[in-house]
C-alpha cells in the first residue's frame, strides 16, 4: 500500500536575488534540494495576485512550509530550515 507523501516546503526563488541565492546555496551545500520545492519566479510572477497572497510584500525570497506558515526574511528562511532539517534528522551535516 502507498503511504501519503508529506507535502514538501515551498521555496520562492528569483534568478537574481541575492538573498534568495542565500538559502539557494544553503540547500546545495547541505544536499537537500531534493526535499523542498523550488519554484522560480520572474519579475511578473512576483506581481501576481498568487505570490502577493503569500508575500504581500511581493519580494524574494518566501517560503511556505508544509504546515503552511509563510516566511519571508532569508535569515528566517534559512534558520527554520536548519531546525526543519536537523529536527528531521535529514540534515547531511559535515563536520570541517
Amino acid at each position: 500500500m502507498n503511504q501519503p507523501t508529506t507535502p514538501k516546503p515551498k521555496f520562492y526563488d528569483m534568478l537574481h536575488s541575492n538573498n534568495a541565492a542565500r538559502i539557494r546555496l544553503w540547500l546545495r551545500l547541505t544536499h537537500n534540494t531534493e526535499k523542498v520545492q523550488t519554484i522560480m519566479l520572474t519579475h511578473s510572477g512576483i506581481e501576481s495576485p498568487h505570490y502577493k497572497s503569500i508575500n504581500p510584500l511581493q519580494k524574494v525570497p518566501a517560503l511556505v512550509t508544509e504546515d503552511g506558515l509563510h516566511l519571508f526574511e532569508s535569515s528566517v528562511i534559512l534558520q527554520y530550515l536548519q531546525d526543519y532539517f536537523s529536527s528531521s534528522g535529514e540534515e547531511d551535516d559535515d563536520d570541517d
